[in-house]
Formats: structure tokens, sequence, C-alpha cells
């Protein structure tokens, strides 16, 4: 187990009982590296970073649709770990709430990946470590974007043997 990623919804906005909650589970998941995934846009404020540092909370970077009051597409990092998760810019499906919602329905162009591959190498620089996760799960969107981002930052695709063997 790598971490623990604690993902929050756009309701869960920066006030004093929710950070308050957020360093409770910091404090009652302590042997785990833990990740924040914040939504909402109130989580800029300048004084967050300093305080997931000082709480051993790592920030995760979200790629999603540019809609009022949600986090501009930003890398940071406020630990040693860097974390980006890639959900799509799906406007039109993002807050339709039924089953089956196309809210994940989108394929990132190469361009919009040369973005992130780019932030991705300055919190390489960073961090010790940098996790890359595609939730755009539709159609198989999730590991071809994946792949064209393995191409951009130049790590090898790596296939199974015919044996099924991974190669150490």
């Amino acid at each position: 187990l790598l971490g623990l990623l604690a993902q929050f919804p756009a309701s869960f906005r920066r006030n004093p009982d929710n950070i308050s909650y957020l360093i409770w589970m910091r404090r009652f998941f302590d042997r785990f590296r833990f990740v924040a995934e914040f939504r909402h846009a109130s989580w800029l404020s300048p004084d967050v970073p300093e305080m997931l540092t000082d709480n051993g909370i790592n920030w995760c970077s979200v790629d999603e649709p540019q809609l009022p009051g949600l986090l501009p597409p930003e890398a940071a990092a406020t630990g040693g770990l860097g974390y980006i998760r890639f959900h799509g810019r799906n406007k039109e499906d993002w807050w339709r709430a039924r089953p089956g919602s196309d809210r994940y329905l989108y394929d990132y162009s190469e361009s919009e990946l040369e973005e992130w591959a780019r932030k991705a190498l300055v919190l390489a620089a960073e961090c010790e470590t940098v996790f890359m996760f595609f939730n755009n799960c539709h159609f198989g969107n999730a590991p071809k974007n994946a792949r064209t981002m393995k191409k951009l930052l130049g790590i090898p695709d790596v296939r199974p043997s015919l044996r099924g063997d991974l190669p150490l």
C-alpha cells in the first residue's frame, strides 16, 4: 500500500470543521502516506499548503472541467509525494446526478496531456515520487491516455511476455 487517498466532493469546503476533520483523518491513518483530493476552490487559500505540510497531508492535483467553484488544473505538492488525478473535462455531464453518468467520459488530446507532462516533471524535481491516475474510465480512455502520458514522459511501455511474466 503506497498511500491513502481521501477524495472529497465539491461540497467539502475549506472551513474550521472540515480542516479539523481532515487533520483527525490524517492522525487516524498515521501509518500510511495520506493524500487529500479537494474539488472546491476554497482550498486554494494561501494558508492551506502550510497546514497540509505541517500535518503530513499530501495535496492531490486534479484535472477536471473548468467550472465555477472547481479547482484549476495546477500541479502542487505539500510533501514528498506528487499525486495527480485525471477526471476528464466533460463540462456538459459534470453536475448531472444520475446512474451511469458520463461525468468521466473524456478522451484527452495529446496537447492537453503535454501540459500535464510538463507539470509532472516539475513535481518530479520537487518530490521523491509522483503518481498519476486516470479516472476518465469510459470506453478505455484511461489506459489509452495513460499510455500517451508514458510516451510523453519517455517511460517505456512494459508489456507482459507470452508466459505472463513481467520484466523486473
